[in-house]
């Protein structure tokens, strides 16, 4: 038995094999041994069972697929054997044709990508080095931060800078009359983002109600949301109906005892706990973004194509993490409802363009780090070993 290869563009190859009769008679003898395993004969044990008796008791369009089956298992083993190419999936595209003393059978099989070096720029690559260096006011702001997790509230009279207000929302047409109803919450951080809303709402009181026009210019924690075409607001009634001071816990060391279950001998000392946490989330996100940069300037050095198969298998992982953050397979269907069908086609399509996106720029990182001589210095266990190796490696 002979075998041909021959490779296709999208990380694909196509396997003619040529079994001789030989070939196909030894394929025949193996299968039928196989199923005389489970073929029951009066005056016979299972396994001694004569082959011919066998071959007599199965379809013969079973057994010749069953013999194309084995010859095609015998030749892609043989091709994973030789290393060259690295099978995944499962075959398609087979076909047969006999002849006179031998049958062709070919197939098709995606491979684990293969990265082709297109050119060495890569080598010509510039980045500095990174700090993780975390400032006081980065702390500071840490620390109320913080806080307002733990924060309480008191009701207040007057929307002041340190005061959470509710509005009520009713949305109009043109002429005032109203078309629908909502509620929505205002902090200080969406007074800051908006500083109209803060200009129109700070020294106000409870029932304080105002007109304000709707447009593409309306702040996106006002606008309309609801799926319904037919409601177009032209203007909004809002209305303050509850404020709220908001009151920060003093960090003392027995409040960050009580809150956080840890002991501290000084608040120095927890002040730089925070400072590590801050250094240690700094790390991660400056390194993911240098290694960013850093693919993008290789990425023109490399061609890589990714086959079908692998692109399947990380859409349906994404897939599987949408779902989870839904809350599961239920809350995600009726998420799909709510959204029609041509958001649900868009979805679909920026889901698979971000695999196959996120799929090249793992191989070509993967061929890049193999060329700098790298791969075997690399601890996988250790998170961010591979970033921080990369970049000291060029910056040195």
């Amino acid at each position: 038995m002979k075998y041909d290869i021959i490779e296709w563009k999208n990380s694909n190859v196509e396997v003619k094999i040529t079994a001789t009769k030989e070939d196909l008679d030894s394929a025949k003898k193996k299968v039928l041994k196989e199923w005389s395993k489970e073929v029951k004969v009066d005056g016979f044990r299972p396994g001694k069972v004569p082959l011919d008796m066998v071959e007599k008791q199965v379809k013969p369009e079973m057994l010749a697929w069953a013999i194309n089956e084995t010859v095609l298992h015998k030749a892609l083993h043989k091709v994973a054997e030789e290393g060259k190419y690295k099978l995944i999936g499962q075959i398609y595209d087979v076909n047969t044709e006999d002849k006179e003393k031998e049958r062709i059978i070919t197939c098709k099989c995606d491979i684990f990508p293969i990265v082709e070096v297109l050119n060495e720029n890569y080598k010509t690559i510039k980045i500095e080095k990174p700090s993780f260096d975390v400032e006081d006011n980065e702390v500071e702001s840490a620390l109320i931060a913080l806080s307002k997790q733990y924060a309480t509230y008191e009701d207040s009279d007057v929307v002041a800078e340190d005061t959470i207000i509710k509005i009520d929302i009713v949305y109009q047409d043109k002429d005032g009359k109203e078309l629908d109803k909502s509620k929505v919450f205002l902090a200080r951080e969406d007074m800051i983002e908006h500083p109209s809303l803060n200009d129109l709402f700070i020294g106000q009181k409870i029932k304080f109600e105002t007109t304000y026009k709707y447009d593409k210019k309306t702040p996106k924690l006002l606008q309309y949301t609801k799926k319904d075409d037919t409601i177009k607001p032209k203007s909004m009634l809002l209305t303050i109906v509850e404020i709220k001071k908001q009151i920060l816990p003093e960090l003392t060391l027995e409040k960050v005892e009580e809150l956080f279950g840890k002991k501290f001998a000084t608040l120095e000392e927890f002040h730089a706990e925070v400072r590590k946490t801050l250094e240690n989330e700094k790390k991660g996100k400056v390194l993911s973004e240098t290694m960013e940069n850093i693919i993008e300037q290789i990425r023109t050095s490399f061609d890589v194509k990714i086959s079908k198969t692998l692109i399947d298998q990380e859409i349906k992982w994404r897939l599987n993490g949408v779902k989870e953050r839904f809350g599961g397979e239920e809350w995600f269907r009726q998420y799909l409802e709510s959204i029609g069908e041509e958001n649900i086609k868009k979805m679909y399509e920026d889901i698979t363009s971000t695999a196959g996106s996120s799929l090249q720029k793992y191989f070509v990182l993967q061929k890049y780090i193999d060329l700098l001589g790298l791969t075997d210095k690399i601890d996988q266990q250790k998170p961010f070993d591979m970033e921080e190796k990369v970049i000291e490696h060029l910056t040195k």
